[in-house]
């Protein structure tokens, strides 16, 4: 299990250690031990221009996904900017099959969190800012195992339950 970080804001401290340890936590709960994921922290402005490029979504956002697994992607037919994103990743392409504890790491994709927004989000729903980074963290790695809250009421109550209960748990890992 390997997480990579890249923190290309500058205005918040970020202690990658503690960010790592529960993305592992999370990882293994998923029972995803030979992966690899990528973290990408980034300012509101740097967010802005990722969301109208891959979603036509002219503001900044909270979480962005992108799934480096070749059938998640299809799926979703989404493009796939890992150079852009995270060049930072050591593996160059998935592996096919689940996780079965033998050969290389799967990389799953790259998460975007805009730091800012988790800054006020944090504030806005009366939470320390590490969980709701944790949160967001969650969030979007649902997004890269093929949890799309946007197909539909279902999906969305679905992907809700999911993110609370690995949320819970990983909380709950000392």
């Amino acid at each position: 299990m390997k997480v990579y970080i890249k923190n290309q804001q500058r205005a918040t401290k970020l202690n990658q250690q503690r960010i790592k340890k529960d993305l592992f936590k999370a990882l293994h709960l998923l029972g995803l031990n030979k992966t690899e994921l990528s973290i990408l922290f980034i300012n509101s402005r740097k967010m802005k221009l990722f969301n109208l490029r891959y979603r036509g979504i002219n503001r900044a956002t909270d979480v962005l996904s992108f799934s480096q697994d070749l059938f998640v992607a299809s799926k979703k037919k989404i493009n796939l900017p890992a150079a852009e994103t995270a060049g930072y990743s050591k593996v160059s392409a998935p592996l096919r099959g689940g996780d079965k504890g033998e050969g290389e790491n799967r990389l799953l994709g790259d998460i975007v969190v805009c730091v800012p927004f988790a800054l006020h989000q944090a504030e806005d729903f009366c939470v320390p800012f590490y969980d709701e980074l944790l949160r967001l963290m969650i969030h979007g790695l649902l997004h890269l195992l093929g949890y799309d809250h946007e197909a539909n009421g279902y999906q969305k109550r679905k992907m809700v339950i999911k993110e609370k209960e690995l949320f819970d748990a990983v909380k709950a890992m000392a």
